[in-house]
């Protein structure tokens, strides 16, 4: 099984069958009088694709995005409009044999081990070409993503530095109030995720403001953006504080 390095799967359409022989003659029954040629399937195929390469198969509608990261990681921010299906969950081969195999399937993780692992079962269950490498964590900036909606991803720091600039946005602390207490970015406001009334406070928030939200490490921001965006809020998730002050972002107490 091949593992991927990168952090993205591609399960292009089937190739077709039976247009090749297999470059070998098989020998018919006895009461056969000739001898034929036996159409098999060509072998599946793994490629890499390119960043720019990657959005223009979103364009297509035929394309189907399968996060299968954990629930808890696709709540903490995901590509929009993917579907969730943990590979490591014990249902996942029941739910790829559902899926229509004449769809194109674009497969994500995190680091791109489990969506080769995930590649290579839905290859047994008949998904014939593969191709991978289709957005690595390091090329998440990359300027051709800037068509995906990057709010459905953890913003990098130089970006979200970027985006803040453009938009002259809100940012948001999801954490709790003592921990907002300990440390947060300067001259931000603290809406606790789990508090009670969130979505109230959310369902409130002018809808002319770009919103920023972070937490400690991505998770609850990314629940918190889910929230947001149902009330029409543009939000972005810039993932935990640590990062954000390690990436030179002014704090305070």
């Amino acid at each position: 099984m091949r593992r991927f390095p990168a952090t993205l799967a591609v399960l292009a359409a089937a190739l077709s069958l039976g247009t090749t022989a297999c470059g070998q003659k098989t020998s018919p029954p006895a009461s056969s009088a000739s001898t034929t040629d036996v159409p098999v399937a060509s072998p599946a195929v793994v490629q890499d694709l390119a960043p720019s390469d990657f959005v223009a198969k979103l364009a297509d509608s035929n394309v189907v995005v399968l996060d299968v990261r954990t629930p808890g990681e696709f709540a903490s921010g995901h590509v929009k409009g993917a579907m969730n299906m943990d590979m490591t969950a014990p249902d996942f081969a029941q739910k790829i044999a559902a899926l229509d195999k004449g769809k194109t399937f674009v497969l994500y993780c995190r680091s791109g081990n489990r969506s080769g692992r995930a590649a290579a079962q839905m290859q047994a269950a008949g998904f014939a070409s593969l191709t991978g490498n289709a957005m690595p964590r390091e090329h998440r900036s990359h300027a051709a993503y800037s068509s995906l909606s990057m709010h459905a991803l953890v913003l990098p720091p130089d970006r979200f530095r970027d985006l803040l600039a453009e938009t002259g946005g809100r940012v948001i602390d999801v954490r709790t109030s003592a921990e907002y207490a300990e440390g947060h970015l300067a001259g931000v406001s603290n809406f606790d995720v789990l508090a009670p009334d969130f979505a109230a406070r959310a369902a409130d928030l002018p809808r002319d403001t770009t919103y920023f939200v972070y937490c400690r490490s991505g998770a609850r921001s990314g629940q918190a953006a889910q929230i947001l965006r149902q009330f029409g809020h543009e939000v972005y998730n810039v993932g935990g504080f640590d990062a954000l002050a390690a990436a030179g972002f002014e704090t305070e107490r």
